[in-house]
């Protein structure tokens, strides 16, 4: 059972050495998308290729979140992936379409974050849930689905009110 999650910025080593060693959370998510400037992408997953092998990541399930499909860093990110064996899951942020083909590709489990009215209208593609139905013998890939209702808010045309 996750109890906490902490999300670390992927180009700060301390804060990742901190979250390794020092700290217990049920979840370390190494965030490579928002935490992240884009001029610090290539830098933040040579990072975490040198120290996630290295620390002792004992009692904590770990995570890469990784950035949109429709942005030029995410193939980058899931090479990335690929090469850390620690990584157990993949958190997809603003994710609209079919994520399956990730987990095939890397046998990680798939976290989708459901932030756009489009993500929410796809749902059931998104989670694999309509593959699962036509496919019953299948393992949905998708262990939980998180949706961000503040990110949300901007694609559907609404605005945030106190």
């Amino acid at each position: 059972m996750r109890r906490s999650q902490l999300y670390v910025p992927a180009n700060n080593e301390r804060m990742i050495r901190k979250a390794a060693l020092e700290l217990s959370p049920d979840t370390v998510i190494l965030d490579l998308e928002d935490s992240v400037p884009p001029e610090e992408k290539e830098k933040a997953r040579e990072l975490l290729l040198r120290l996630v092998p290295e620390l002792d990541w004992s009692g904590k399930e770990l995570c890469v979140r990784v950035n949109p499909l429709d942005t030029p860093f995410f193939y980058a990110d899931m090479n990335l992936v690929l090469r850390l064996d620690k990584a157990e899951c993949v958190v997809v942020p603003k994710a609209e379409a079919p994520l399956s083909f990730i987990h095939k590709g890397t046998g990680r489990r798939i976290e989708p974050l459901i932030e756009t009215a489009g993500g929410l209208l796809r749902i059931e593609d998104v989670s694999g849930a309509r593959e699962y139905r036509r496919y019953p013998t299948a393992l949905p890939t998708s262990r939980c689905l998180w949706e961000a209702i503040t990110e949300r808010i901007p694609t559907t045309g609404s605005s945030r009110r106190s």
